[in-house]
């Protein structure tokens, strides 16, 4: 880990802690980069490898912050132990300091394989303080995608009480992507994202991964958008 802040190709994400200090999120080829500015503009030399920056081995991630000031990375990453070095989901927690959180799954990091390529597009903190991270993977054999979802505890651990019927703690949609995933305030899941056909497809779960039955069609609602007939605007 570690090469200059220059390097950065472009930052795409900017986090403010509590007390004004702003944490940029770059992407330098594979690799995902987090410097930190201090509430005057300055650099925290103070912050991560070299003082600078910290860089993660994280393709189009994704970040939040936890009100203790930790921050929660996540993206995807190649296994490189897999032929054709697929994808995986990898959630990578750091400390204030800029250094990895060993109470984090006890190395800092989680890697998680659903299938072939494991794109990660989403993700929020529960009330509890359980994450959810959202996206889509793609069938080994059938090469179709398909929507997942995976919750880990404030530990780092997957949540096996979150879809234990499936196989990853996954639920999975054949034909659709998942780009968002927002948890309310009881505790259940709302995802979006299009079908294959462009569909736009709202789904809702309970706090136990199910689908919630008393949202639509068994937890799903289809919006299609765009020009439509005057006859189908209600």
């Amino acid at each position: 880990m570690g090469s200059a802040v220059a390097q950065v190709n472009v930052y795409h994400d900017l986090l403010l802690d509590s007390a004004g200090n702003a944490y940029l999120i770059g992407q330098r080829g594979g690799m995902t980069q987090i410097t930190k500015k201090l509430a005057d503009g300055t650099l925290d030399v103070s912050y991560g490898k070299a003082g600078t920056f910290l860089t993660i081995p994280v393709i189009d991630a994704q970040a939040l912050m936890q009100e203790d000031g930790k921050l929660i990375i996540a993206g995807s990453t190649r296994n490189l132990y897999i032929f054709n070095n697929y994808l995986d989901f990898l959630v990578v927690r750091l400390n204030t300091n800029g250094s990895l959180d060993s109470s984090f799954d006890d190395d800092g990091f989680q890697i998680t394989n659903f299938g072939m390529d494991d794109v990660v597009t989403s993700m929020t903190l529960q009330q509890d303080g359980k994450l959810l991270v959202a996206g889509y993977t793609t069938d080994y054999y059938l090469q179709y995608p398909y929507r997942v979802v995976a919750r880990y505890t404030s530990d780092g651990t997957m949540d096996t009480d979150f879809n234990a019927d499936r196989p990853n703690t996954a639920i999975s949609e054949a034909y659709t992507f998942l780009t968002s995933v927002h948890s309310q305030t009881d505790g259940k899941i709302i995802l979006g994202g299009p079908n294959n056909n462009n569909v736009f497809v709202i789904s809702k779960l309970n706090i136990n991964g199910d689908f919630d039955s008393s949202f639509q069609e068994n937890g799903r609602l289809t919006t299609i958008f765009g020009w439509q007939p005057p006859s189908t605007i209600v």
